[in-house]
């Protein structure tokens, strides 16, 4: 979605990702071309393509329901065949989405290359924990709020305050800045 919304406003953008074999798969990577997404890193292998579906109540509030399928077979070696690509960019936006081995690899790659590349690290869906490593590697955190709670162990990040301390939490692990999602609330940055 990020880089479908950036070659709408004219960055030059490209997709490091794993596509099945399936219509999913195939709708997908027209669409990509037809925006202008360079998709020269977007491997196809047998089966299913992951899937997202997301809903959002009456209070801005969103479900989402995650199928991986080839999300998952995202490997170090994909990162290895974007390693031009990434050598080459100016932001690369990772999700949780793939195997946090290859979100650790590819970020490792960027922050040895001492380029000034930023790296946007947005940890949905929700986890328990990440490694200490990751975050001094990350230029700009994003969470919501249940994702913060379930990170940090809080019982509760609803209010500004509450996302206030829940940035100033994950920045005190080595991000430069982190932003708390709200929702209808808008965001509280640091």
């Amino acid at each position: 979605n990020q880089a479908v919304m950036a070659a709408k406003l004219g960055a030059k953008t490209a997709l490091v990702a794993k596509l099945g074999k399936d219509t999913f798969g195939d709708n997908y990577v027209e669409n990509l071309k037809n925006i202008g997404v360079n998709i020269s890193c977007v491997g196809r292998i047998e089966g299913a393509s992951g899937v997202a579906t997301i809903t959002v109540d009456d209070r801005a509030e969103n479900c989402i329901v995650i199928v991986g399928g080839a999300n998952n077979h995202m490997d170090d070696e994909a990162i290895d065949q974007a390693k031009t690509i990434l050598e080459n960019s100016k932001v690369v936006v990772f999700q949780q989405e793939i195997p946090l081995s290859t979100n650790m690899t590819a970020l490792r790659l960027i922050k040895g290359l001492n380029k000034d590349i930023t790296t946007i690290y947005n940890a949905a869906p929700a986890t328990n924990s990440l490694p200490d490593e990751l975050y001094p590697l990350v230029d700009i955190f994003c969470v919501n709020e249940s994702e913060a709670e379930k990170l940090l162990g809080l019982e509760s990040v609803k209010s500004v305050d509450d996302a206030s301390k829940a940035a100033g939490l994950l920045r005190s692990k080595g991000c430069k800045m982190v932003m708390v999602t709200l929702g209808a609330n808008g965001v509280v940055y640091q």
